[in-house]
């Protein structure tokens, strides 16, 4: 199912569910480099299925109940886009802490190559960062929050 999130309702999700799963709130950079990421991930908030934020993968060795396929590929689904922005940064925190710290200090380059490393992506390293980079300054200078 189609459940599409405007840009602004994605950083208002992704603020408030941070500050469930880290019990803190999250600093500008963190915040806008997730949405960037979750921007290029889900176009920009128009190619999001069952609230899965950020195309998370079901793993197929030890598969969820709730889950869809495209093109051969198990993703997560999720009942509410809460849910899934809850589930992203758990995946971060606990799959991907490393690319906290570039999230942090606005590093799109960096971000991109933590993210690959833990296995978040397996698109083109240069493709990905170019669109994070790009992303992520767009939101960060516009904050249209």
């Amino acid at each position: 199912v189609e459940t599409q999130i405007s840009e602004q309702d994605l950083l208002i999700i992704l603020r408030e569910s941070h500050i469930e799963v880290f019990k803190k709130q999250a600093n500008k950079a963190r915040i806008h480099m997730a949405w960037a990421q979750i921007a290029f991930e889900n176009g920009r908030g128009k190619k999001v299925y069952n609230h899965n934020l950020g195309n998370i993968g079901s793993h197929p060795i030890k598969p969820v109940k709730s889950y869809y396929m495209v093109s051969g590929s198990r993703f997560r689904s999720f009942k509410s886009f809460h849910d899934g922005a809850k589930y992203y940064w758990k995946i971060i925190k606990d799959r991907c802490s490393s690319s906290l710290a570039y999230f942090d200090s606005g590093d799109p380059y960096m971000a991109s190559v933590a993210l690959k490393r833990c296995g978040y992506y397996r698109a083109d390293l240069e493709h990905y960062s170019k669109n994070l980079s790009s992303l992520f300054f767009e939101s960060y200078k516009k904050e249209f929050l």
